[in-house]
């Protein structure tokens, strides 16, 4: 399955139960050209159940009952032809390059007190249950950002396939949070509340592949040689720093680790 760590975030504008948690600020570059982006903090929280499929059968997968709950406020429907609620989804991992479902419209923003970290063990889409390959997920940092994009999703029969979709997807990623997205024209007024977002928590009893910290050179070595049915491990590591260039972002902690990646690929060859 997709590890997307990053992670999607499904979210209604307007007013809601929501409560702020705190969010954290990585060090993340942004070039001055870039489109307008923002994110908004944690307000509420739902650990989700999780569901398993073969991740060679995640295209074919189709759910009987939808697992998308309003949560918040409401926008109207932007003649999306839904007529109720709008939909937003957060991507910081694969999804930022491949969503995999239909969207009326994408913004890029960052959300607050969150950073994107390759600490999530991936055995179904980058990796093996045997070797995990490494993906993202987000740490809750207090003054961090991370940047990623939304996606808007206004028709309901939309709403409802994206949902059963992410659900296989990223069924490894044990606990959906609600936050807000700013963008730099609105960086201390979210542009979207309570737009849902999968992350894979630290708890190991609900979430059995989390992976954690390690040193830079044991990550880049193991991102190196991991493969699963999506694909090599490097290839996502690789494709996420592109993503983020193309739209305007540099994050750190993903530019590290390509590098290390790629210095252990030509030190491999030397030898």
């Amino acid at each position: 399955m997709l590890a997307s760590a990053c992670y999607f975030w499904c979210v209604t504008t307007g007013l809601g139960c929501a409560i702020r948690a705190q969010s954290s600020l990585t060090k993340i570059k942004i070039r001055p050209n870039r489109r307008l982006l923002q994110t908004l903090p944690i307000v509420t929280r739902t650990t989700r159940t999780n569901q398993r499929a073969d991740s060679a059968t995640l295209s074919h997968h189709t759910p009987t009952t939808s697992r998308f709950h309003r949560s918040g406020g409401s926008e109207e429907d932007g003649g999306g032809g839904g007529g109720g609620m709008v939909m937003w989804v957060f991507g910081y991992g694969s999804l930022v390059w491949n969503p995999g479902f239909a969207y009326d419209a994408s913004l890029v923003g960052f959300v607050r007190d969150y950073r994107r970290v390759f600490y999530h063990g991936s055995t179904d889409h980058r990796g093996t249950p045997e070797f995990p390959g490494r993906t993202v997920t987000l740490e809750h940092q207090p003054g961090s950002t991370c940047w990623g994009v939304a996606y808007k999703i206004s028709k309901e029969q939309d709403k409802e396939t994206a949902l059963e979709y992410l659900e296989v997807r990223e069924k490894q990623y044990d606990e959906k949070v609600y936050l807000d997205l700013y963008t730099d024209s609105s960086p201390k007024t979210p542009v979207i509340q309570n737009m849902m977002v999968y992350l894979a928590t630290t708890n190991k009893e609900a979430n059995e592949n989390y992976l954690g910290p390690a040193p830079l050179e044991e990550m880049a070595k193991q991102i190196y040689l991991a493969e699963g049915p999506t694909g090599p491990n490097k290839e996502y590591l690789f494709k996420l720093e592109d993503a983020l260039n193309k739209i305007g972002v540099a994050d750190q902690h993903v530019q590290d680790l390509a590098d290390a990646v790629r210095k252990y690929s030509d030190d491999m060859l030397s030898h």
